[in-house]
């Protein structure tokens, strides 16, 4: 589908990144059309500096007894927590001899209980071969971005490996321009999703359940909360279609603008059908949702015919949402629980959950993870709604 990610080719055009100098925003341009590139929201362990703490070091006198000093500090002074660090700094003086440092250990601190954590003046410390010790900052933990790589690396030497396709994101040129197209493309039908919402007064929010893989359009939703249902967000909206492709679905949509993949239908890819009214089927499928059969558009968890199975994948396990609003954190965790690929979302929200007041994506403790990017189309989803930031 793609062109490979880093044969960017015209693409390669810098654009000044609109809420972090960090991040680079390429741009692919044809005649007449510029497309931005898609920011990612990434982890504070990613976008900020990589924290400093205090250590004691000491000048090695006799370089020529450093390998035998370094066996001796380390047995000495193991530090099991500042692996990432190399134990020996050597630099140039002024005169241009090279002089070698040693680190020893953590300096203590007040809320400091590890046990690599001491002072060593005070313990009559002595190593031949050593100077006096004195305090000097490294970095906490080992450093995940180049930039801060090269941070930390003002301090102390330390071991970095570079994550090529991170820092392709931090630098914009993570999408091929086919990707930037496509991206571009499913966030147009999120926007025709949102303007329906909006016209029959529920909030101008639009989502869209993306396979990849097939290039293909699974299940659309917009927002339907002012409907009788305080939970029928648009993303809510959009896994329960996909969940009614798959033999599943809890609620009954009825209306225009909603959407799901029909199992072995051929016009599955046609977009005029996609937004199409669904009424019609679903008022075929009668109004009691126990009965209604998998063949017809209205389906429910219990609905897969005796004996017959999904082979297909979990819920949106593989694919994309394509939102033009920030996920709150209901939603955010939604798509936690139905396992989706990455999410991009065009406007920020002040209590979005995904890179604005939250960033429930980037949590250790969550048991699934995936991508987020935003402000794709940032002025056209911005303009859907003035609560934005």
């Amino acid at each position: 589908m793609a062109a490979p990610m880093s044969d960017l080719g015209p693409c390669k055009k810098k654009m000044k990144s609109e809420d972090d100098s960090s991040i680079s925003a390429a741009s692919t341009s044809s005649p007449g059309v510029t497309i931005p590139h898609p920011v990612p929201v990434l982890s504070q362990d990613v976008m900020a500096p990589v924290p400093l703490i205090d250590v004691y070091v000491a000048p090695v006198l006799d370089k020529k007894q450093t390998s035998h000093l370094i066996k001796e500090v380390s047995s000495r002074f193991p530090l099991p927590d500042l692996l990432h660090l190399k134990r020996v700094k050597s630099q140039k003086s002024g005169n241009k001899e090279t002089t070698i440092q040693i680190l020893l250990c953590k300096a203590p601190s007040e809320d400091s209980s590890s046990p690599d954590s001491e002072d060593p003046t005070e313990n009559g410390f002595r190593f031949d071969g050593l100077g006096k010790p004195f305090l000097t900052k490294v970095a906490v933990r080992p450093a995940i971005t180049r930039r801060q790589y090269e941070h930390c690396a003002q301090y102390w030497p330390t071991a970095f490996h570079e994550d090529k396709s991170l820092e392709r994101r931090l630098k914009g040129e993570f999408f091929s321009c086919e990707e930037l197209q496509s991206i571009q493309k499913y966030m147009k039908r999120a926007l025709q999703a949102a303007q329906h919402a909006k016209h029959t007064g529920m909030e101008p929010v639009g989502a869209v359940v993306v396979d990849p893989v097939a290039d293909e359009v699974v299940g659309v939703g917009h927002d339907l909360r002012h409907a009788g249902n305080p939970l029928h967000h648009a993303v809510m909206v959009a896994v329960d279609t996909v969940a009614s492709s798959q033999g599943g679905g809890y609620w009954d949509h009825r209306g225009p603008g909603l959407y799901w993949r029909e199992e072995q239908t051929e016009s599955s890819n046609d977009d005029s059908k996609e937004v199409a009214d669904c009424s019609s089927k679903r008022t075929e499928a009668g109004t009691d949702r126990k009965d209604t059969k998998l063949v017809d558009s209205t389906r429910t968890c219990d609905t897969s015919e005796e004996g017959q199975s999904n082979d297909g994948p979990y819920l949106c396990t593989g694919y994309d949402l394509y939102v033009t609003r920030e996920p709150c954190i209901m939603c955010a965790m939604a798509l936690v629980h139905s396992r989706i690929r990455r999410v991009f979302y065009g406007a920020p929200h002040p209590n979005g959950a995904l890179g604005t007041k939250y960033s429930l994506h980037t949590q250790p403790n969550i048991n699934h993870r995936y991508e987020v990017f935003k402000h794709v189309m940032l002025e056209e989803c911005s303009s859907l709604d003035l609560e934005t930031v």
